[in-house]
């Protein structure tokens, strides 16, 4: 099976908080990369028209900050920008506080946790992960 070249964009919270083995894997495969750092106050896609996959990276910021803490970090912009790739049924994955705004963006809720969250830990699909028709879409597109 031919995989597609895709665009995918990360949107980059820190300049610590780096995107590492997603863009080692898009580059691997030829894929477009593209990227907003809100840290540096770069503004983030008015669209996702020219969006294949959206990568919403991690951060100390939360889905519900005062923009005085963090005044280049806007959360409702991107939960309206993940919002959009909802609709547009485009491929999202939320890493640390990404997850929490998707999480939002899907009408979910999130929570604090009383300890930092860092690293990698595998993970083994339950039979009903791997019978989500979601989890095959994840597997092909791997």
């Amino acid at each position: 099976m031919e995989r597609k070249i895709m665009n995918i964009h990360f949107i980059l919270h820190e300049k610590f908080e780096v995107p590492g083995a997603y863009l080692k894997w898009a580059q691997k495969r030829g894929h477009h990369i593209s990227s907003t750092r809100v840290y540096e106050e770069e503004e983030l896609p008015e669209t996702v028209d020219d969006i294949d996959f959206l990568i919403v990276m991690g951060g100390p910021q939360s889905p519900d900050e005062d923009r005085q803490v963090f005044p280049y970090y806007d959360p409702k912009a991107e939960i309206a920008l993940i919002q959009k790739a909802i609709d547009a049924d485009i491929y999202i994955v939320g890493v640390c506080l990404g997850a929490q705004l998707l999480s939002v963006a899907y009408g979910g809720k999130y929570e604090h946790s009383p300890e930092r969250e860092i690293g990698v830990f595998p993970l083994t699909l339950t039979d009903e992960g791997l019978a989500d028709e979601h989890t095959l879409k994840i597997l092909v597109l791997l």
